[in-house]
């Protein structure tokens, strides 16, 4: 499987956060590789009830909704439309940052995207990922707000 240097993920690799706000924590962790019709795929525990593959320049998921890949991530469009788990999903890249502090940390090279659910109000996304991080701030937008931010990671490549 390529490795996508703003998602990567190899099963024990882990991600901390918290929301000031709230108090609430959360870890994602890729703690499984499944194959699904024949392609190999990471299970991300606590982030989406998808299953994950990367290459180079996207990221893929496996919905088992439509028992098909689905593009979750294209890093060389600045907008594009996907469908998951039955919702028309728009994606667009907001800002790029040369730098961005998170929790008086300092992250290098961070794009951050936002997913709109065209059929839902209130259930939208926000993801800031880091070049050779991950995803370093999870902001899920609707009636219950959450601003998850880094606290640690670990990547075991």
């Amino acid at each position: 499987m390529e490795k996508n240097e703003y998602f990567p993920m190899a099963i024990g690799d882990t991600w901390n956060y918290a929301d000031s706000q709230t108090g609430t924590t959360l870890t994602i962790s890729v703690d499984s590789l499944v194959t699904k019709s024949g392609v190999e795929y990471y299970h991300l525990k606590n982030f989406a009830p998808f299953f994950f593959r990367s290459s180079i320049s996207k990221i893929y998921a496996f919905d088992k909704d439509a028992g098909a890949d689905v593009l979750y991530l294209d890093f060389a469009a600045d907008s594009f439309e996907t469908h998951l788990a039955g919702s028309n999903i728009k994606v667009s890249l907001m800002a790029t940052y040369d730098s961005l502090t998170i929790k008086n940390r300092v992250f290098k090279t961070v794009r951050r995207y936002s997913f709109h659910n065209r059929q839902v109000i209130d259930a939208d996304l926000e993801l800031y990922l880091c070049k050779d991080v991950g995803i370093v701030r999870y902001v899920i937008l609707g009636a219950g707000t959450y601003y998850f931010e880094s606290t640690d990671y670990t990547l075991t490549r």
